[in-house]
């Protein structure tokens, strides 16, 4: 069986070796790697850590290898390794600072049991933040427990609350916390944000006011579009008796919104509680209780991009089975085929009698389902970009750029050998390696995105979402990849 030691630049200045052993699996051999973290020259608990070996002559016995170096050098002259299957021992040297910059919370913990110059790095790290992690673990539990119950408490109104972008968030922001690879700075980060929010907001005069008075010029705008439509838009000549009935049906729908919110006004003062309260857990759940207002607020331009859409999406089925029927074919449902069919002149009366009304009608159904797919795609644009933030609240890898700047940030994929020397020690072949890690950018991928995007779903792209509407097919109430 191969070993593997690994031992920091000054360890030839200590009498004992503490750190941890284990077997790993390299090009399908077992390989016994030793991972030196603490030097001492004091014999006593070192908690978790395990004695591994000696340096010097005077403690032949204690440990599992002994090695003897040369006056003034790190080179191992003798070397003496107590498990005798051993004929290959390779050495690498490396620098404590510069592997304890390794911010191993950006990796999974399969990818540091896996990877041993990950290893080493948390073997570092274990020991010297052990009470800081056991500090915030402690933290993060008693936030996953009250989310746990504030979702028992909220079971009544489950069938809503699933619909929300809150309730995704808060999935996102549970399995974050959950995880090994936390990114505490990024989370710290999106509290003191949305405190700060949450400070801006509560200096407002009277939030609600602007609330209401956004709200009144978006209806007055509204009805002024609709004003536009029920004449000439842009010289198109529309049906007029269809042009009357959908104008009044919308603006019926308008005027019955804006009642429904002069009968909330008093209300109102009270839906920006909640962006306050959720500031004390997070920029990223202000995002999303944002959205939800903001889709609350506007759902009378999403109940009429429905009438459109549906009205549309109909107009063009009528048309294109009307158009097979001039043209003598029909769809078979068994077969998924369009194939030729003999119709009668009666059939073939009243199908272009059909087509030629709906045709006719196209434009007026065309104009009124573009101007509100346009506002409901308005409203979307919105909603998707607070959801970009809150994913990117979370993804930020803030700890990793602020250690690249103060010159800290070390990368997995910068680490260079260099053999120092190969002897052959007591019938050992004895390979010793310098380990040294070079300058790199963190501006590149950072190792746990892709596995966030593959866990959570994401918003649908805006280039999907414009082809879906230009179908008239039917969007979903909220940013993301679940129908409603």
């Amino acid at each position: 069986m191969d070993i593997s030691i690994y031992l920091p630049n000054n360890y030839n200045k200590f009498k004992y070796l503490y750190g941890k052993k284990r077997v790993e699996l390299r090009n399908k051999q077992e390989v016994l790697s030793y991972y030196v973290t603490r030097c001492t020259n004091i014999e006593g608990n070192t908690g978790d850590l395990n004695l591994l070996g000696c340096c010097g002559s005077d403690n032949l016995h204690k440990g599992e290898f002994n090695i003897s170096t040369s006056c003034g050098t790190k080179k191992i002259e003798d070397i003496k390794i107590f498990d005798k299957r051993s004929r290959t021992v390779l050495v690498y040297f490396y620098d404590p600072g510069t592997f304890s910059d390794f911010n191993v919370n950006d990796y999974e913990q399969e990818s540091i049991d896996r990877h041993f110059f990950l290893y080493l790095p948390f073997v570092l790290q274990s020991h010297q933040n052990s009470r800081m992690f056991k500090l915030s673990l402690l933290l993060f539990t008693l936030l996953d427990k009250s989310s746990t119950f504030l979702a028992k408490l909220l079971v009544p109104f489950s069938l809503l609350f699933y619909k929300t972008a809150i309730y995704h968030h808060s999935r996102i922001w549970k399995q974050v916390l959950t995880e090994r690879r936390l990114r505490n700075g990024t989370i710290a980060f999106d509290i003191i944000l949305g405190i700060a929010v949450y400070m801006l907001i509560r200096h407002l005069d009277n939030p609600e006011d602007y609330f209401m008075n956004v709200t009144e010029f978006v209806l007055d705008k509204l009805r002024m579009l609709l004003d536009e439509l029920a004449g000439s838009p842009v010289g198109l000549k529309l049906n007029v008796q269809l042009n009357n009935f959908l104008h009044s049906c919308f603006m019926y729908h308008v005027d019955l919104w804006w009642n429904f919110i002069i009968i909330l006004e008093p209300a109102i003062h009270y839906l920006f509680m909640p962006i306050k309260i959720f500031g004390l857990l997070g920029f990223s759940f202000q995002c999303a209780m944002l959205c939800d207002i903001i889709t609350l607020i506007t759902l009378h331009a999403h109940c009429f991009y429905i009438y459109a859409a549906m009205l549309y999406k109909t107009e063009l089925i009528s048309l294109r089975s009307l158009w097979r029927i001039v043209l003598g074919r029909r769809y078979n449902v068994l077969k998924k085929r369009i194939e030729s069919q003999e119709y009668s002149n009666r059939q073939l009366f009243l199908a272009t009698l059909f087509f030629t009304t709906l045709l006719f009608l196209l434009p007026t159904i065309i104009i009124y389902y573009v101007v509100f797919a346009i506002l409901r795609l308005m409203i979307y644009i919105i909603t998707y970009i607070l959801m970009k933030l809150q994913r990117i609240a979370l993804m930020l890898p803030l700890y990793t750029y602020l250690r690249w700047l103060i010159g800290l940030y070390r990368d997995l994929n910068n680490i260079s050998f260099n053999l120092l020397s190969y002897d052959s020690l007591n019938n050992i072949e004895v390979y010793q390696f310098e380990l040294e890690v070079l300058k790199s950018s963190p501006w590149k991928s950072s190792p746990y995105k892709k596995a966030f995007k593959d866990n959570f779903s994401q918003p649908l792209p805006m280039d999907k979402f414009a082809i879906n509407l230009l179908y008239g097919d039917l969007m979903t109430f909220l940013p993301n990849n679940e129908n409603t």
